[in-house]
């Protein structure tokens, strides 16, 4: 480890002056002792002002109450009243007394945000494609019924079964633009207790649109009348993402299960066993009979940009943001799969406290 320059003291002080990020030591009272003026630009206070004050006055929960080894995110409160969203590292150096590193959080966060948009955005476009080439094979139709009731007109016969065949394209367009848009539409972002079964009994026809005719798509559904804790959005985003990444992987005639059903893990079963956490889960599971994957692959398959599929294809960020959503959401992810066997995602999402069924 190399050894700081002569007069080393001087030289800790001008890099703990000069670094970005607020430092501060606590002694073990919890009372900030020393601190560099990034603490005082970033809580809006001038110099001396807050030596001796609780760090607790600063942020939300108290390090020692919140902190671990690893960074944790906390809220900070300004001098003005208004809070900042804080990322926190506590380290003890001896005595009781802490050094505790904080760092603003708020541009991170938006770029978080703008990545979770970004991967909103992309199941959705390609359903739009999907809703675009139904609408093309309508109005193919439509428009050779057209020309045969033309046609019978011109040679004086009767145009009326064109012309009923021409009525009967139009409502069944009318009714796939509800299939397609109403049961998985956007919502405004939220949590809420959500009908997982109901939601994907509704969004079925769309999502048999999305994957195309080729590939059947089957529902199992068990878990009502549990609800589950959710966001439209997002549970949205999760679920055309899998059913992409499983048509992806799937020939043609291939097939694709979604179902359903509530379960508890206890400590030590084969899902524990396996790296499910315990405790009592609302499952949502999404299965094909494609290509598999190997081991490697699979330790891979949550990593960001990771992805096997071709260039124009995929971006390697649909089951990173599928194990985001669901953290989110306090949830987790499990894949399971083999090469020639298909893949198994299992999604489980906490239920509601509101329903009798999740005490």
């Amino acid at each position: 480890m190399a050894e700081a320059p002569e007069g080393g003291e001087a030289w800790l002080r001008t890099l703990f002056e000069a670094l970005p990020d607020a430092v501060v030591t606590v002694d073990p009272e919890g009372r900030i002792q020393a601190l560099n003026p990034a603490t005082e630009a970033m809580f809006g206070y001038r110099a001396g002002q807050l030596t001796g004050r609780p760090l607790a006055d600063l942020v939300h929960p108290a390090p020692d109450q919140a902190l671990g080894e690893g960074p944790q995110n906390l809220a900070g409160r300004r001098r003005d009243g208004s809070s900042v969203p804080l990322s926190a590292i506590l380290r003890e150096t001896g005595a009781g007394w802490s050094l505790v590193i904080l760092r603003d959080r708020t541009d991170t966060d938006r770029l978080e945000e703008a990545f979770w948009e970004a991967q909103r955005l992309e199941p959705t476009s390609r359903l739009a494609e999907a809703t675009v080439d139904a609408y093309d094979s309508l109005l193919l139709g439509i428009h050779c019924c057209c020309n045969l009731a033309l046609g019978a007109l011109d040679a004086g016969r009767s145009a009326e079964d064109p012309l009923h065949a021409i009525e009967r394209g139009t409502r069944r367009g009318h009714d796939l633009r509800h299939q397609l848009s109403d049961p998985i539409e956007a919502q405004p972002n939220g949590l809420a207790d959500l009908d997982l079964d109901e939601w994907l009994r509704a969004a079925e026809p769309a999502l048999q649109a999305f994957i195309g005719p080729d590939l059947g798509l089957v529902l199992r559904l068990g878990a009502a009348p549990q609800r589950v804790v959710a966001d439209r959005a997002y549970l949205r985003q999760i679920v055309l993402n899998l059913v992409s990444n499983a048509a992806d992987a799937t020939a043609r005639e291939g097939r694709i299960a979604l179902s359903t059903r509530v379960l508890r893990i206890a400590h030590g079963d084969a899902r524990h066993r396996g790296g499910q956490p315990v405790g009592r889960w609302v499952r949502l599971r999404v299965t094909d009979n494609g290509a598999g994957m190997d081991q490697q692959t699979q330790r891979r398959a949550f990593e960001p940009l990771f992805t096997t599929k071709a260039a124009d294809r995929g971006t390697g960020l649909g089951l990173p943001a599928v194990r985001g959503i669901l953290g989110r959401l306090g949830g987790h992810v499990h894949l399971t799969s083999a090469p020639g066997e298909g893949t198994t995602v299992d999604l489980l999402f906490r239920p509601s406290e509101g329903d009798p069924q999740s005490s």
